[in-house]
């Protein structure tokens, strides 16, 4: 099934969807606000290009094509997020089921994430019960992939367009839109009501959470950009090197770290990276001491998850596999999955 079959389905879909949880509304009271409750995720699993990645008490998730599988913590198998052994996992209906470029946000144990098919649906799933939760009133021209919630708002990326619309929770309308942003893999910051976000001609920005003030970081070729620790990290592109930097957030104290570098996570004040024309994943410290090789594999996503210190490994081109390892890069172990 194409990407354009999958889309119409999971639209109509989706309005049953709707209907469905107009009728039972009334169970739940909707959050609108979401301002004080813990994103579970960290900012280093909002970079990660095809892969997505959420945690909540019990579990850890993350996405292959258009299946949201479920690692339990406790036995460490994964499986589909759905329990019914007739599913297909090809519909909205289906809690198993993600839309290609849908990023998973995860509050309070509750996953939410958006379904760009037609009408645009912010879904959240509790477990393997999925609702409708809110409609949204969006440019259908704009391409919008890759999302974020901070507080009343959602901030999404117009591919098409190049700009960040914003969402409120509340109505479902866009409320406002940030000309010149770049699709969301280029790294994407909200903290303490300031975003850090990579323009068209890849400068690293920051600007306030209504737009005010925006000023430029970084003007040279940044991608890949992240926050740990209260500081920015991001890649610099140049004529024969990448090379991994750091910097307060106000632009000051810069350092290099390394060169070479392909894509990287951070846990434990530890960089786990992949190297361009390398396979397998590297650790360090994070000025750049003790580099070491963890494992060969062809790794693809590195997800990190805080609460359970544990870093998941997807794999180049190979479904049913991933890796798997302590939060220190130790006790890696391979794990099997159905696709």
């Amino acid at each position: 099934m194409n990407n354009a079959t999958h889309r119409i389905l999971a639209g109509v879909l989706a309005a049953g969807l709707l209907l469905l949880a107009g009728c039972r509304g009334g169970e739940e009271e909707r959050i609108t606000d979401f301002t004080g409750l813990e994103a579970e995720n960290n900012q280093g699993n909002w970079m990660i290009n095809y892969a997505c990645f959420a945690e909540t008490e019990d579990a850890v998730y993350f996405k292959n094509s258009f299946s949201l599988y479920r690692l339990s913590k406790a036995t460490e198998r994964i499986t589909i997020n759905c329990d019914d052994p007739a599913c297909d996992h090809k519909n909205a209906m289906c809690s198993g089921y993600l839309e290609s470029s849908a990023t998973i946000h995860s509050f309070h144990d509750k996953l939410y994430f958006v379904d760009s098919a037609s009408p645009e649906t912010l879904f959240r799933l509790d477990g393997t019960e999925k609702t409708a939760y809110l409609t949204l009133d969006r440019d259908p021209d704009a391409g919008y992939s890759y999302d974020r919630i901070y507080k009343d708002r959602l901030y999404s990326f117009a591919s098409n367009k190049q700009r960040m619309d914003v969402t409120d929770l509340s109505t479902g309308e866009t409320v406002a839109s940030y000309e010149d942003v770049t699709r969301y893999q280029n790294g994407f910051v909200i903290e303490d009501d300031v975003i850090y976000h990579i323009s068209a001609d890849l400068e690293l920005c920051a600007m306030g959470i209504d737009g005010e003030n925006r000023r430029v970081l970084e003007g040279d070729r940044a991608t890949r950009l992240m926050s740990y620790g209260g500081r920015l990290y991001f890649i610099q592109i140049r004529d024969d090197d990448t090379v991994l930097i750091s910097m307060d957030k106000d632009g000051g104290d810069r350092r290099e770290i390394m060169g070479n570098m392909l894509y990287y996570n951070i846990l434990n004040d530890q960089i786990f990276y992949t190297v361009l024309g390398q396979a397998g994943l590297f650790a360090m410290d994070l000025d750049g001491g003790n580099p070491r090789r963890l494992t060969g594999e062809d790794v693809s996503d590195i997800g990190v998850f805080e609460r359970w210190d544990k870093v998941l490994l997807t794999l180049g081109n190979q479904e049913g596999r991933v890796l798997l390892m302590d939060g220190d890069g130790s006790n890696i172990r391979e794990l099997e999955y159905t696709t």
